[in-house]
């Protein structure tokens, strides 16, 4: 005989759309942020393989900047969330170094409106990006926060790769012709769902900090490319 008992896990109980990165914002209402949980990895975009040519920051940047001179537009892998209805927090299942590297590059393109993202475990991770300064973005090999250690090269490389891109049409381009595809899933499966995409790496305490990047993802603007992951090597300034 065939079971009875409700399917738990159907595909009722999460949500999938694409949407643009202009979307992804708004969905905030003016009020929420984006919460990197306590159970995440740190920030370690812009970190690179010994036997890799560049860095994901270099690679998606070079990218995007690509897709902006053909104008096209560019579709990334899917972010999962959970999302707090009355606080409107996105809460990051997966995608919270494409979130941090977007909202880097936001602050770097002069983004005004409506921003906020908050590390659940990291006082020091969000106090930086609460008073981002393009001041303070020089490498320091003394840096003892690695969030901080590659938030600042991440934006040294935008500095870089952008340096003859206008910053107002850039930033006008990303916002409406970034996309990807938005998985919302019951706060309940959050914890599970993480654990099967990072296997045992989601074993984290509070002092621990990121060894890799979230692992390879799809990324193309018309054709289909993939960007690999960084390192597993613990965080260096000699392993940058």
């Amino acid at each position: 005989m065939a079971s009875t008992e409700p399917n738990t896990h159907s595909e009722d109980s999460s949500s999938k759309t694409t949407i643009s990165l202009q979307d992804y914002l708004n969905r905030l209402d003016n009020k929420g942020q984006f919460v990197i949980p306590d159970y995440q990895r740190g920030y370690v975009c812009g970190q690179r393989k010994k036997n890799e040519k560049e860095d994901s920051v270099t690679y998606l940047i070079s990218t995007l900047a690509q897709s902006y001179q053909e104008n096209k537009e560019i579709f990334l892998q899917g972010i999962t969330v959970h999302e707090v209805e009355y606080t409107k927090e996105i809460v990051l299942v997966d995608g919270q170094q494409r979130t941090t590297f977007f909202y880097l590059l936001l602050k770097y393109l002069g983004y005004d409106g409506y921003l906020q993202i908050r590390y659940e475990i990291r006082r020091q991770s969000n106090d930086y990006l609460k008073n981002l300064s393009l001041d303070d973005i020089a490498r320091d090999d003394d840096e003892p926060y690695q969030d901080i250690f590659f938030f600042k090269r991440t934006l040294r490389i935008f500095g870089r790769e952008l340096k003859d891109t206008g910053k107002k049409s850039f930033l006008d381009y990303i916002l409406k012709n970034v996309k990807f595809l938005y998985v919302v899933i019951p706060e309940e499966q959050a914890k599970i769902v993480f654990t099967m995409m990072n296997g045992n790496k989601a074993k984290m305490t509070n002092e621990e900090q990121a060894d890799s990047w979230d692992g390879s993802y799809p990324l193309y603007a018309g054709t289909t490319k993939s960007v690999s992951g960084s390192s597993g090597k613990r965080f260096s300034p000699s392993n940058p």
